[in-house]
């Protein structure tokens, strides 16, 4: 009797290790014939491999797409920073211009007030007020030139700062569209991984679905 209860609990622990480390369910199978779960594991293992290669193709063309966006922001960086050189070149030779006609000016200015000063030291006293009038009279007409010649450049300098403004804003368009049609891509992409899963899933359907009429026929 003794003998008895030992098998019998040794084959109930048998049974349930049996049972316990088995991963599939009887339900994943039509019926547990050898050639039926074999057809089966070979489906869903072909299905996992064609989503496997569709993940990897995936992958292939993230990474492509990240360095093809990586490479239109550094395109469109350099062309900033070629632009902006460019246009702090135009803005330093034109401020340099702008200085060299002050300082002329100003040196011009200071050569009359010397002048005056020499003159009124050998001239009579009632003189000195003609002598004084002159020299600002010469000396406003160095400023009135100073300021026609600065004309242009304040005109010139505003049509710089609408011209840049401009070319900024071409810049960021055309980066713009250019991130667009990438993301146009990413999301074809996505879509279409999306549409060959779903096909995958279709057929894998449709495969086990051959496999289980196949096994209704065969108990018939």
């Amino acid at each position: 009797m003794k003998n008895h209860i030992i098998l019998a609990a040794a084959l109930t622990a048998t049974l349930f290790t049996f049972v316990g480390c088995n991963p599939s369910r009887s339900s994943d199978y039509p019926d547990r014939s050898v050639n039926t779960t074999r057809r089966v594991d070979d489906i869903k293992q072909n299905a996992r491999d064609q989503k496997d290669a569709v993940d990897a193709e995936g992958d292939r063309l993230t990474n492509k797409m990240d360095f093809d966006e990586r490479q239109i922001r550094e395109k469109f960086k350099a062309e900033r920073q070629s632009f902006m050189n460019a246009a702090d070149k135009e803005t330093s030779e034109r401020e340099a211009k702008n200085r060299e006609i002050l300082i002329q000016a100003k040196h011009d200015k200071d050569v009359i007030d010397a002048e005056v000063v020499d003159t009124l030291k050998t001239s009579a006293p009632e003189k000195a007020a003609e002598i004084r009038a002159d020299a600002l009279s010469r000396k406003s007409a160095i400023d009135s030139r100073a300021t026609a010649n600065l004309a242009p450049m304040v005109s010139e300098s505003e049509r710089s700062k609408a011209k840049n403004i401009q070319r900024g804003l071409e810049i960021d368009l055309n980066e713009s569209k250019d991130i667009s049609a990438l993301e146009q891509e990413r999301a074809k992409a996505r879509n279409q991984a999306k549409d060959k899963k779903l096909s995958i899933d279709t057929w894998t359907n449709d495969e086990l679905a051959k496999v289980g009429k196949e096994a209704d026929s065969n108990d018939k």
